[in-house]
């Protein structure tokens, strides 16, 4: 994401963004594309593992004193 200086221009140029990477403008509190990412390929888990991660369940932490509850 390239942010604007002082005067409202941008810090840098979508072309000297590296090309996989995309390119966002932040200003006034709002985001525009400049440069969308290029779309990867999803790599599959082989099943052993995703069965493996499915039968675990969530992870549990014990409580820490020092967070306040609500």
């Amino acid at each position: 994401m390239l942010g604007h200086d002082a005067r409202g221009r941008p810090i840098a140029q979508p072309e000297e963004v590296p090309p996989e990477c995309g390119v966002m403008y932040a200003r006034d509190g709002e985001l525009s594309i400049a440069r969308e990412a290029p779309r990867r390929g999803i790599q599959r888990l082989p099943f052993h593992v995703w069965m493996t991660l499915a039968q675990t369940g969530p992870a549990v932490r014990e409580a820490d004193p020092a967070q306040h509850r609500f």
